[in-house]
C-alpha cells in the first residue's frame, strides 16, 4: 500500500499535540495544566469534534480538540495536516506529556490496551490504596508498577 493511501498513524509513530502553548477559553494556560500532570505522564486523551472558523480562509474547518479525560481540560489539538480519515474514527489516543526547553508538550500514540488480568489488577491496587488508575495503557501500568516497587523499596 502507498504512504498516501495509509493513515496517519500507519505513517507515523506519534504526532504531537498543537498549540501546548496557548490559553484555554477559560483563561487557564495549557502549559499549567501539562505541568501539573509532569514529565514523562501518560494521559488518556479523549478526541472532540469541533468547526471553527478560519479567517485566512473565510471558511468553516474542522478541528480536534485533545481534552484530557479524567481532568475534561483541553491540552490542545490535533494539527490540522495530521487529520485524516483514521483519525476521525478514532476517540481517544494515549499522550505522554514531555519537556523541552521549559515548555510542555504532549506526543499522543495508539492507545495499548492492557489484558483484562492487568487491568483488574492494577483497579484492584488503585482502590486499595485510593489512587487515581493511570491511563488505559500498558506503557502507563508499567510506568505505575516500576514506581510502585520503587515507593515499595524505600
Amino acid at each position: 500500500m502507498c504512504a498516501i493511501a495509509k493513515g496517519i498513524l500507519e505513517t507515523k509513530e506519534i504526532l504531537k499535540v498543537a498549540g501546548v502553548t496557548f490559553r484555554n477559553s477559560d483563561g487557564e494556560p495549557r502549559q499549567n495544566i501539562l505541568k501539573n500532570f509532569g514529565e514523562d505522564s501518560y494521559l488518556t486523551i479523549n478526541l472532540r469534534k469541533e468547526t471553527y472558523f478560519n479567517p485566512e480562509t473565510n471558511m468553516p474547518e474542522l478541528a480536534i480538540a485533545c481534552i484530557e479525560k479524567n481532568t475534561k481540560k483541553q491540552i490542545g489539538y490535533i494539527h490540522r495536516s495530521d487529520i485524516d480519515p483514521e483519525i476521525l474514527k478514532l476517540r481517544q489516543l494515549t499522550g505522554l506529556v514531555g519537556l523541552y526547553e521549559d515548555v510542555y508538550y504532549c506526543e499522543l500514540a495508539r492507545q495499548q490496551a492492557p489484558d483484562s488480568e492487568m487491568y483488574n489488577s492494577i483497579k484492584k491496587i488503585c482502590e486499595a490504596k485510593c489512587l487515581q488508575i493511570p491511563a488505559y495503557d500498558v506503557r502507563a501500568y508499567i510506568q505505575f508498577s516500576e514506581q510502585l516497587k520503587l515507593i515499595r523499596s524505600d
